[in-house]
């Protein structure tokens, strides 16, 4: 028997296809997944078109979609399943199990055990289980917020240095010509017509955080200062939900943030150490496709 699993994106799906031990039997990747940012047809269009180059049959899928929030009654979750459904890419009479791709990502983290997931990518958001397997939340809130920890909010916090420099309030040279570099604009005020452009999107700006890490890795203080708060404002989602999970418990960091920051990974871990020294920080090494593929096989025998 195999069992799908997929971990949708903004950008990027991956998918994967487990046999009934546990062997990966194959692989592939679609374009976004997220129904609100890129069209519902669309978004379903890239899952089916992927799932249909997979072996088959499947005997039950799960799936991670960013576009949803895990409450109970989601009219996005049961729009894009009936859609899929009308591709028959899947029988029907195969389960498909739809949850967030933060709840993809921490079952690949602990089964369904108590532990907590911090995921900063272009967005941030946490999740944990506590021992009776409900899911908490924090974060995830998007517009209009700037998504704390996030990369976008490093972007925007740097960015906020290069508009203080050019109005004089406080000199912030490397982070300015770094913006100007990476906009490709000759002065600040010309990022005004970029970033308020309505096809300037979250992921065009989160791409600057990679600049201002680049920064911060040379010492530049502005820079460190705007990872720092970063990093701190991670901390602040997974203590809270470390209070309401009750017990030591392991902690996963997951996206780009964490991957490419060494500066905002090392500050989560060893600031969080200090307040919980039993429930260790560290990257999450179990890929939330798979994490994905056996909640979907676990899930189908527990039903059957």
């Amino acid at each position: 028997m195999l069992y799908l699993g997929v971990d949708g994106g903004g950008t990027k799906t991956r998918l994967l296809v487990l046999s009934q031990t546990g062997t990966v039997i194959a692989a592939a990747s679609a374009g976004p997944l997220n129904q609100y940012t890129v069209g519902l047809s669309a978004a379903v269009a890239n899952l089916a078109c992927a799932i249909s180059s997979l072996p088959a049959p499947i005997a039950a899928a799960a799936i991670g979609n960013p576009a949803l929030d895990d409450s109970p009654d989601d009219p996005a979750r049961d729009a894009f399943l009936a859609a899929l459904r009308e591709t028959h890419v899947l029988p029907e009479t195969t389960p498909i199990y739809m949850k967030s791709d933060v709840f993809m990502a921490l079952y690949a983290l602990t089964a369904g055990a108590p532990g907590i997931l911090v995921i900063a990518g272009t967005g941030s958001m946490s999740a944990a289980f506590d021992r009776t397997g409900a899911l908490h939340v924090a974060g995830g809130w998007g517009h209009p917020t700037a998504d704390p920890g996030s990369a976008f909010d490093i972007a925007s916090r740097a960015l906020s240095y290069v508009f203080d420099a050019s109005d004089g309030i406080e000199a912030s040279p490397a982070l300015t010509d770094a913006a100007l570099s990476h906009f490709n604009v000759n002065s600040p005020r010309a990022l005004i017509a970029i970033l308020n452009d309505p096809a300037c999107t979250k992921d065009a700006v989160a791409a600057f955080a990679k600049d201002v890490d680049a920064l911060a890795a040379d010492g530049d203080l502005h820079a460190c200062h705007v990872l720092d708060a970063a990093a701190d404002s991670l901390i602040r989602y997974a203590a809270a939900l470390r209070r309401k999970v009750g017990e030591d418990c392991p902690v996963g960091l997951y996206g780009g943030v964490f991957q490419h920051s060494t500066r905002v990974r090392e500050r989560f871990t060893q600031r969080f150490a200090e307040l919980y020294p039993n429930s260790p920080a560290a990257p999450l090494t179990t890929p939330p496709e798979m994490g994905a593929a056996r909640y979907a096989m676990n899930k189908s025998q527990e039903e059957y």
